[in-house]
């Protein structure tokens, strides 16, 4: 068998007509945008959406500036039948799978009982999911996440707290382009948004590593956690990047192990100060 001949059967095996005419985008097919998954509050005339279905976002901050904090709220708001703190609204009634790669089961159960606290309505009962994955190694983990959704119906919000912990080499270009991959592949099925949380580099504030790099360039929606310069009780969401519209930054403190969201220290009564 010559070369060409090779080349033929390995199109017909991987059927390029197929998948190049579903990959098509026309004119003739109107393409809605994507459903919301998460709505901010903003005082403006609309909610602006920051996450949509099908799509994946990063959360990003230096270690302890309270990133686990901010996705509890992320994640009470998809659970809760209503706005949570009069800000944060998540749409679809859908499953929400929180998974952590990082921290013990005691942690991890912390968070689900910190999610829990926030939420409004009988979503943490009937669509929440939470596993801690932290005694698994990086390959094991990605068949755990790749089983879930090849067996979960329904799912709207998914949260991998550590993605850094699916891959071994945090440097390699090509862990980072496979782990990125199987991250578009499963939003896109699925319809789920993908949050992934991602440590920063301590002197750039950049996330750390190719698979970093590989996520900010491929997400949707870029947000930054940091403590106050002013006061390090408060912390910050802050958008870095969005393909929609800006918000302003969300401050919270912590009361109780649980996220309080507040005005700005600057704005904040002087018994914070």
């Amino acid at each position: 068998m010559n070369n060409r001949d090779k080349f033929e059967e390995i199109g017909n095996d991987l059927n390029f007509e197929k998948k190049l005419e579903s990959a098509r985008i026309t004119l003739s097919e109107k393409i809605k945008p994507p459903p919301p998954v998460i709505q901010i509050d903003n005082m403006t005339v609309k909610p602006i959406t920051i996450f949509t279905e099908g799509n994946i976002s990063v959360i990003q901050g230096k270690a302890k500036a309270r990133k686990s904090f901010a996705v509890a709220m992320f994640a009470a708001a998809a659970l809760s039948d209503m706005y949570i703190y009069s800000k944060i609204r998540g749409i679809p009634k859908k499953l929400v799978v929180y998974l952590d790669t990082e921290q013990s089961s005691f942690y991890v159960q912390q968070a689900y009982w910190r999610i829990a606290n926030i939420c409004n309505g009988p979503g943490i009962n009937e669509r929440f999911f939470c596993y801690c994955l932290r005694p698994y190694n990086p390959a094991e983990r990605v068949e755990i996440i790749q089983w879930i959704f090849d067996n979960f119906k329904g799912i709207g919000f998914v949260i991998i707290d550590g993605i850094r912990d699916l891959v071994r080499d945090i440097n390699s270009p090509e862990e980072a382009t496979e782990i990125s991959s199987k991250l578009l592949k499963w939003s896109e099925h699925s319809g789920a948004h993908i949050l992934n949380v991602l440590h920063e580099n301590k002197g750039d504030g950049k996330a750390r590593g190719h698979i970093g790099t590989e996520l900010i360039n491929k997400a949707e929606t870029i947000l930054k956690v940091e403590k106050s310069e002013q006061n390090s009780i408060f912390s910050s969401i802050k958008c870095e990047m969005v393909r929609g519209l800006d918000f302003e930054p969300i401050y919270f403190t912590i009361t109780d192990n649980i996220p309080v969201i507040t005005e700005p220290p600057s704005e904040v009564s002087n018994e914070f100060q």
